[in-house]
């Protein structure tokens, strides 16, 4: 917990103190055992203010974090139908039907960090066209494939009812051939992190997620600091992707951090 901690300190080092940076941060960040990476948005992009981009299949495991990916193609596919965000949506799961909202999948896939509500959403949408969208977004380091639930699977269809319309959406037939999993990078995190706040039904739940940055962030920059992110927690990995405006400027900040005890992050 203590290394967690100096991690999370690390990345507020880099953010308030950029002469800091190659002393104190790039201290506690090797003794941290963890990766970081602090970006500001300027009118030409992302812009790096300390750290580096890392892959996923060599340095972290992305757990929760990637949820925001088909959470944006969930509300696109959602437009696309004519539908609202308050409107039902029926689907079958197992021998049962059952009936929601785009905004309540959305809630419980960004704030509750459903697992099998993730799932049922990227089989609503359909999995290859969640990985389409993603290369739309440009995001090149970034392929999903992997289920959360205990027995799940994204490649199935699933029979899906909206007002006026039934059909069973596609089974998944797209490969990668350097993904097996799901994979992703601190810099398409931090890109994706971007498209969900800039999304109006998307941004109240990721303003409402539990943040590992948030206790950090608010003490050292003011307690009134809104933060927008969507975190994931292993075992032994804890990973933050936040964005959060300070002084007019928008910044993300992508942090893992390896705990060697196998109790999760606490603010203790």
């Amino acid at each position: 917990e203590m290394k967690t901690y100096i991690g999370i300190c690390a990345c507020v080092l880099g953010l308030m103190a950029p002469s800091m940076v190659d002393s104190k941060s790039a201290y506690l960040s090797r003794k941290a055992k963890g990766h970081i990476l602090v970006s500001v948005v300027t009118p030409k992009g992302l812009k790096k203010l300390y750290g580096k981009d890392v892959k996923s299949q060599w340095s972290f495991w992305p757990a929760s974090t990637i949820k925001i990916f088909p959470a944006i193609s969930l509300v696109k596919w959602a437009k696309k139908q004519g539908l609202k965000k308050t409107d039902k949506i029926r689907y079958r799961r197992g021998r049962w039907w059952r009936t929601t909202t785009v905004d309540k999948m959305l809630h419980q896939i960004l704030v509750k960090s459903s697992n099998s509500v993730y799932d049922e959403a990227v089989r609503i949408v359909g999995l290859d066209q969640v990985n389409k969208d993603l290369a739309q977004m440009k995001l090149k380091k970034t392929w999903l494939s992997q289920a959360y639930s205990r027995g799940g699977s994204l490649k199935r269809g699933l029979l899906v009812m909206i007002p006026g319309k039934i059909w069973e959406s596609k089974r998944a037939r797209k490969k990668s051939s350097w993904c097996r999993s799901n994979c992703t990078s601190f810099l398409d995190l931090q890109k994706g992190l971007i498209k969900a706040h800039a999304e109006p039904w998307i941004r109240p739940h990721l303003k409402r997620a539990k943040s590992m940055f948030r206790f950090v962030l608010r003490r050292e920059l003011g307690k009134r600091l809104a933060i927008y992110n969507k975190d994931g927690i292993t075992k032994y990995d804890t990973i933050g992707n936040a964005l959060f405006v300070y002084k007019g400027k928008t910044y993300l900040m992508t942090c893992s951090v390896k705990t060697e005890r196998k109790k999760r992050w606490s603010r203790k």
